[in-house]
């Protein structure tokens, strides 16, 4: 995502959010005019997702990609 047309803060950390709210967790990371919807955001933020960290914090992520 270019800046112009980012919703989200400017690099926003991947953490390890295991058993957390992640909606909300997600709603964190953006801009505080932006509302987060799920559709419309899930796709660019994944676009921009780390796979090496997401797999290292996400036991359900890591077990995801591997069932493909």
């Amino acid at each position: 995502m270019t800046h112009e047309t980012s919703s989200h803060k400017d690099n926003p950390k991947q953490k390890n959010f295991e058993g957390k709210d992640g909606k909300k967790e997600l709603k964190k990371c953006f801009i505080s005019r932006i509302d987060y919807i799920e559709t419309d955001h899930g796709p660019q933020l994944f676009s921009v997702l780390n796979f090496d960290v997401a797999r290292k914090n996400s036991m359900s992520f890591d077990l995801f990609l591997s069932s493909l």
